[in-house]
């Protein structure tokens, strides 16, 4: 991905216009045309309007969104709307279900057809129930007493944002960093990314934590346990009515001989599901669109907290790679059989440092990728965001000895990553 220059100017401004491949050009200094996806933004035949509308929604909504938060820090968890209109929609689901699962005992206590009926519904409402979260996998999940380092680092991180420390400590192989509740105890579970672990700076480690940690006082209101039905509910009633195209086209265009009474009562029962799963998923996008919007408040937060506790230079250097990361990735793969782990970061660092005069165009460009489901915001705007803020020097830091040590304790775990990572379809079918 390179940006160059089109030798046209602003009809707003007149500054140069600059464009990213043969995408659509905009204007970087007064950002005329930048929330043009062009032919990247793709639909399904007929709903090309809504799509288009939901993009400028959504980039309107990100602008605003920073325009008020670069201005003035978000300093804490706030109510809104949006959570009250959520906390609503999921206590009546859970009523419902619980109605659902009553009702479906006192059918059965009757027998014969009522049993059946009583059974359906009893699986209807354990289909429906609240998730309480899932624990990684026992084999991923990492003990006190063999990761002293990593520990120590975590516990003065959660120390510092003023959060428990997590009750878990787990890893994956995905360029990523994730924390969640889980189980009826609602253990805290902090999962680490190792190829993204690799490929960051100390401090920047320092930064990741505090985030992912930071979450567990942001007041992310998606987080609740009691907001969840209204985000799930809908979108598995959606996803277990679906009647798919070809269950369809065999009703509707199958053998003569099939036809008749049967298949007439078959199709209407497929349209009836097919517009209830249609409304259904309706109903789940529209509660999505809401509920992000707090979401993405929320990581804004978080990164506030990053930047308290790993220093503004952390966070934005983080933010920055996370932009670079899908080049990262693929950089990665193609030198996986030929650079060790110990070698990734400086794969990074020399990605960084040829993007270097381009980044404030990218930082931009990230802004253009949005839609009303994002459950982050563009970490171009992060990284923006941030270099708003006063300068904050960290208040954790990470030392190379520290570093040093937590690498160590890590070691089998790195080669494993680089093992899944030659093992990888995308590295298998590389040219």
């Amino acid at each position: 991905m390179s940006t160059t220059t089109t030798g046209l100017t602003c009809p707003d401004c007149a500054e140069r216009l600059y464009r990213v491949d043969n995408g659509p050009s905009w204007c970087p200094a007064c950002e005329w045309n930048l929330g043009n996806l062009g032919e990247a933004l793709t639909a399904p035949r007929g709903w090309g309007w809504l799509v288009r509308r939901s993009h400028r929604t959504a980039f309107r909504l990100d602008q605003e969104q920073f325009t008020k938060y670069s201005a003035r820090r978000p300093d804490g968890p706030e109510p809104s709307t949006v959570g009250r209109i959520l906390l609503a929609v999921s206590l009546l689901l859970i009523a419902v279900v619980a109605a659902t699962a009553a009702y479906g005992v006192v059918l059965i206590t009757h027998g014969g057809l009522a049993f059946v009926g009583g059974a359906a519904l009893i699986l209807v409402a354990v289909v429906l129930r609240p998730r309480l979260g899932k624990l990684p996998k026992r084999g991923h999940r990492l003990k006190r007493t063999d990761y002293p380092a990593l520990y120590s680092l975590v516990d003065q991180v959660a120390q510092a944002a003023g959060a428990h420390a997590p009750d878990v400590i787990a890893v994956d192989f995905a360029f990523n960093a994730s924390t969640w509740r889980a189980g009826i105890r609602q253990r805290r579970v902090l999962n680490l990314g190792l190829p993204l672990w690799l490929v960051l700076e100390p401090q920047q480690h320092v930064a990741l934590l505090a985030h992912e940690i930071g979450h567990q006082v942001n007041g992310d209101p998606m987080r609740s346990l009691l907001v969840q039905p209204a985000m799930r509910t809908f979108g598995a009633l959606a996803r277990y009515t679906h009647v798919s195209q070809r269950s369809f086209d065999r009703v509707m265009y199958g053998s003569p001989r099939a036809a008749g009474r049967g298949a007439l009562l078959e199709l209407l029962i497929m349209l009836a599901m097919k517009l209830f799963s249609s409304i259904c998923l309706l109903i789940h996008a529209a509660l999505n669109a809401l509920g992000f919007r707090d979401r993405q408040r929320a990581e804004y937060l978080a990164d506030g907290i990053a930047v308290d506790i790993a220093g503004s230079t952390a966070m934005i250097g983080l933010a920055d790679r996370l932009i670079l990361m899908p080049q990262i990735a693929n950089i990665i793969g193609y030198n996986a059989e030929t650079q060790r782990v110990s070698q990734w970061r400086a794969l990074a660092d020399t990605l960084s440092t040829s993007r270097a005069e381009q980044l404030p165009l990218l930082r931009q460009l990230t802004a253009r990728n949005t839609t009303l489901w994002a459950q982050h915001p563009p970490a171009g705007l992060r990284a923006r965001m941030a270099e708003a803020w006063p300068a904050t020097e960290p208040r954790v830091s990470l030392t190379a000895q520290e570093s040093t040590a937590i690498n160590a304790e890590l070691r089998d775990w790195f080669k494993a990553t680089h093992a899944k990572i030659l093992g990888s379809r995308s590295f298998r079918g590389r040219n």
